[in-house]
């Protein structure tokens, strides 16, 4: 009876051990596992840059939820992760603070398409969100708030749509960038600046104060 009873913890230890290595391996946590077919499935939650990243790099994950604010020095924190296409980033609220010094990112993406931003607090970066070469991104209700040089940068990119997004004392600049909606927004303290773009949708935004 006593070696069944070590045998048995040894082996409970061993699924413990296994289990904590796996989550310390993915870090971020699967909800709902993808399924052939279901688009609405594929839930995963992070609450770090790095396990944000991990998960939206993912093809475990479509659907990335942030469960806590971040604070992050001196680094990008969402940094183009290789397979953030097709997916949403839902920061549910939360916020994805920098330093306020050196040169970074809140999010940035190069090369990406199809992707939903939204629900995100992004302050205290060198640029709040930056989309590059990208294409049929979304960014929606989200507070851009203080960023050191450009709240929302978009170049070279077509078919954005920035919608019901809160800009305090930052700007939103379009370069090179075609077919964008830029559509009910709030800009205290800030502007929108196009460069060389064209074919762009700009309709019931509100400019409390443009610096």
């Amino acid at each position: 009876m006593a070696n069944k009873s070590t045998k048995l913890l040894f082996f409970v230890c061993v699924l413990i051990t296994l289990f904590l290595f796996s989550w310390t391996a993915n870090a971020f946590l699967i909800i709902q596992p993808c399924y052939i077919g279901d688009e609405a499935g594929c839930t995963c939650e992070c609450d770090s840059c790095e396990d944000c990243t991990n998960a939206l790099n993912s093809t475990s994950c479509k659907n990335i939820k942030l469960q806590k604010n971040i604070s992050i020095s001196s680094e990008t924190c969402i940094n183009n992760p290789e397979n953030f296409n097709n997916k949403t980033f839902d920061c549910q609220g939360h916020t994805i603070e920098g330093n306020g010094s050196g040169s970074d990112y809140g999010i940035y993406l190069n090369g990406k398409s199809g992707n939903m931003i939204k629900n995100c607090v992004v302050t205290h970066f060198t640029y709040g969100i930056y989309l590059d070469n990208t294409s049929f991104c979304n960014l929606t209700n989200n507070k851009i708030i203080k960023n050191i040089f450009k709240g929302i940068a978009v170049n070279s990119s077509n078919n954005i749509i920035i919608k019901n997004n809160e800009f305090y004392e930052n700007m939103l600049v379009l370069v090179y960038s075609n077919y964008t909606t830029i559509q009910d927004n709030l800009f205290n303290k800030g502007e929108i600046i196009l460069s060389v773009s064209g074919h762009n949708t700009i309709k019931s935004n509100t400019v409390v104060y443009s610096r």
